[in-house]
């Protein structure tokens, strides 16, 4: 175990913290901790951000220098302002950090690999590598030579920064860059719910806690049902294993062994529960451990939800500052996310506009500088409010394109636009997938809806806000109403947007559950048709990187309505029902979701039990790592000789690979050196065209058995200099003897690998290819 290298890590990004800790003050003057939390995530932005940007002209380790350099000059100038520095909220943060880099580089130790099945890893590292050998940007492709990646990779970006800035290898830098996103994520969570919470008058600490919990490590309510099949009477069991559990590739049948003998369960099967879907919590994803776009994402989606907040508490005189976050940090996070992870930029534009809304200040005043936040609740002065805030949406994202702009014109992935009405979600699958937090948030509205109508002497409504909150969906669960899910998630929009337009008494937490019931409706009804060639798919993909969001925006907000449903004083002074005790009927609702809460860290303390206790494999070293790579050279030895000769090549020159199938050892060679190899995985359909991958799959084999003459064309074609033969080109193909071909010379032998190399000037004289 490297454990000077993660100290060291540990260190880096604590002197980041430090570094963005002046900047984080300037943004966040109002919050709890002076913005501490947020110190790193924005040192990050910086860094990614004048990285990205200069990478176009240049990109070499001189590029990161004058990121930091940016970032450091940033940190002086707020300093010259008089800002000053709190060690106990520095020293805060730092706790929560490392606890959760401790805990996550813990986890990463015991299956560190990057091996191909299960996840993308593959594609991770491969992005990593061919960014760490690129001059420009956007870097080439590696699993398609000769053109740029077509993908968003922000994040990949952001972590080969880190490794120049620490010296580290990716073998090393990729298990420590997830365990800083992950302690980034964490620590965001933890101090925006502290936040809120503080201005709310509740426990910062507990929010915090709770926050750090939920996105942190719970998981969904479906693993402790599946539990539950096995202490069920057995009728009761099948009816509900079969309502609930069919269908998401763990069948009743299947669930029932898993209920009777928990240690079976794979936590791979925690992400399928509706089906024709994946629903992924944060914590399911850094355990499985693909230093994927969606993930990494995630703190700075935080970061962005933490600007919105710190807008709505800034007074409305505070017009300068207010225009700032508005026109100037938001647009550039939304810029951030776009080539970080795409499905994240509508998110942030859509936070931004919702706080629009909702803000205690009218945008309008954003245009007129008027100070006047009286707020007008007539038809007109809502509809008004609408109108101003969606035109204010489409200048910010104007700005926002601005600065994601040589991504967008560079990178645009073949597809076919968007889909409508895919099959949706059953309510009983939606309530395994997100129960918890609609358990909080009905907890936290009923009492002030109730309150809302006995003020305005509409008590007898309560009997119909009960019935709709617990019976009404409590029938549609128990018939499976095919639009039950939809009418869910449209009460509790409806609900939370009338209290944010009429109650005081909440506040931000509601609209981060708004919006996160804004993209769930999104996806019941539209998907994105990112892969084409498999029309199978359907929304698939879309829900699966929605969820993750979703789970993080309701992690923080749940959080606090937690805390602050659990401490009495924040809760209205009016009882629930006229002949129901407010206090007996809290007690009951607090335990009620006390079991929701311990019932949501079944899944993680079953996945960490197995994860730490499982038997050694290719994938699970005898001896706790960090080395993402160590196990090829124990269980592909002949090739990770080649590899350590491809890796001391030079640039990024050209190779034919045989590209094999996705999620199998398939084109291990551009994945581990950064190479570029004619055509790789299946997943470059997606990014290139189903016709042009297919085109290269077939001139790959012509190289490999076909004409030769046709063959040599195909090498000046795609100027490719090496040729791979590995067990994988041989069991594809009846390998040609290519030391017999002019122009063709065996660079590199050791054992069952060959590597020849290309002389392209024989092969052009002799073939007359320009």
């Amino acid at each position: 175990m490297e454990f000077a290298l993660a100290l060291w890590w540990l260190v880096a990004f604590a002197a980041l913290t430090l570094a963005g800790a002046p900047l984080a003050a300037l943004a966040f003057p109002g919050f709890r901790d002076r913005g501490a939390t947020f110190a790193l995530p924005l040192s990050l932005a910086v860094l990614t951000v004048v990285t990205f940007l200069l990478g176009h002209v240049f990109f070499t380790f001189w590029t990161v220098l004058i990121a930091l350099w940016v970032l450091l000059l940033g940190t002086a100038l707020a300093l010259r302002r008089g800002v000053s520095l709190s060690l106990s909220h520095y020293a805060e943060t730092m706790v929560v950090f490392s606890l959760a880099f401790a805990f996550l580089v813990a986890v990463r130790a015991v299956d560190p690999t990057v091996h191909a099945p299960g996840g993308e890893k593959f594609l991770d590292y491969g992005l990593l590598q061919t960014l760490l050998r690129a001059n420009v940007l956007p870097p080439e492709d590696f699993w398609f030579a000769g053109e740029r990646v077509n993908y968003y990779y922000g994040g990949h970006l952001l972590t080969v920064a880190l490794a120049w800035l620490t010296g580290t290898e990716a073998r090393f830098a990729y298990n420590l860059a997830l365990a800083g996103f992950y302690a980034t994520l964490v620590t965001g969570a933890y101090g925006l719910a502290a936040t809120i919470a503080a201005h709310r008058g509740s426990s910062p600490r507990k929010a915090g806690a709770l926050s750090a919990f939920f996105v942190g490590f719970a998981g969904t309510l479906a693993t402790p049902g599946r539990l539950l099949l096995g202490v069920l009477p057995d009728d009761l069991a099948a009816r509900f294993g079969h309502v609930f559990l069919d269908g998401i590739r763990m069948p009743y049948e299947e669930a029932l062994v898993v209920a009777t003998n928990p240690e079976t369960l794979s936590y791979w099967f925690g992400r399928y529960i509706i089906p024709d879907t994946i629903h992924v919590t944060p914590f399911w994803e850094f355990l499985n451990g693909d230093l994927h776009a969606h993930l990494m994402s995630t703190p700075f989606l935080v970061f962005t939800a933490a600007l919105c907040y710190a807008y709505t508490r800034t007074p409305a005189d505070a017009l300068l500052r207010r225009r700032l976050l508005v026109f100037g940090a938001l647009p550039a996070m939304a810029g951030l996310l776009t080539y970080i992870n795409t499905w994240s930029g509508p998110t942030a534009l859509g936070l931004t506009g919702l706080t629009l809304v909702f803000a205690p200040t009218t945008p309008r005043s954003l245009l007129t500088g008027s100070a006047n936040s009286t707020a007008d609740h007539s038809l007109r002065g809502e509809f008004t409010r609408l109108v101003t805030a969606s035109l204010l949406l489409g200048g910010v994202s104007l700005l926002a394109a601005l600065w994601a702009a040589p991504y967008l014109a560079l990178s645009r992935p073949p597809n076919e636009g968007l889909g409508v009405l895919p099959p949706r979600s059953d309510l009983g699958g939606l309530l395994l997938v997100y129960g918890l937090f609609f358990a909080i948030f009905a907890r936290y509205f009923v009492p002030r809806v109730t309150a809302l109508l006995r003020e305005h002497d509409l008590w007898r409504a309560e009997t119909v806000v009960v019935g709709a909150v617990v019976i009404g969906p409590g029938t549609l669960l128990a018939t499976q109403f095919t639009v039950g899910a939809i009418l869910l998630l449209l009460s509790f929009l409806a609900v939370g947007w009338f209290l944010l337009r009429t109650d005081r008494d909440v506040g931000f937490e509601t609209l981060l559950f708004i919006a996160g019931l804004g993209l769930l409706l999104i996806v019941e009804f539209v998907y994105a048709k990112v892969w084409p060639h498999d029309p199978n798919a359907l929304r698939w993909n879309t829900v699966y990187k929605v969820s993750m969001q979703v789970w993080v925006l309701w992690g923080v907000g749940g959080a606090v309505a937690l805390a602050r449903a659990l401490d009495g004083s924040s809760t209205p002074e009016r009882s629930l029902l006229p002949t129901v005790s407010r206090s007996r009927g809290r007690t009951v609702a607090n335990v009620a979701l006390a079991v929701l809460v311990l019932s949501s860290a079944t899944f993680g303390g079953l996945a960490l039990a197995k994860h730490f206790g499982g038997p050694l494999t290719a994938e699970r070293p005898v001896d706790p790592t960090l080395d993402a790579t160590r196990f090829v050279e124990q269980w592909h030895p002949d090739e990770a000789a080649a590899f350590d000769w491809l890796s001391q090549r030079e640039g990024q020159p050209n190779m034919v690979s045989h590209p094999g199938t996705t999620y199998t050892w398939a084109n291990p060679a551009s994945v581990f050196t950064g190479i570029p190899t004619m055509v790789g995985w299946e997943h470059e359909k997606g990014y290139h065209g189903e016709e042009a991958v297919e085109i290269r799959e077939r001139r790959v084999k012509t190289i490999y058995v076909g004409s030769w003459d046709i063959a040599a064309q195909h090498l000046l074609t795609y100027d490719i200099e090496y040729i791979y033969v590995s067990p994988a080109e041989r069991d594809a193909y009846d390998v040609r003897d290519f030391a017999a071909q002019e122009g063709i010379s065996v660079a590199f032998q050791h054992g069952s690998v060959t590597i020849y190399a290309v002389d392209q000037s024989v092969l052009r004289e002799r073939y007359g290819k320009s």
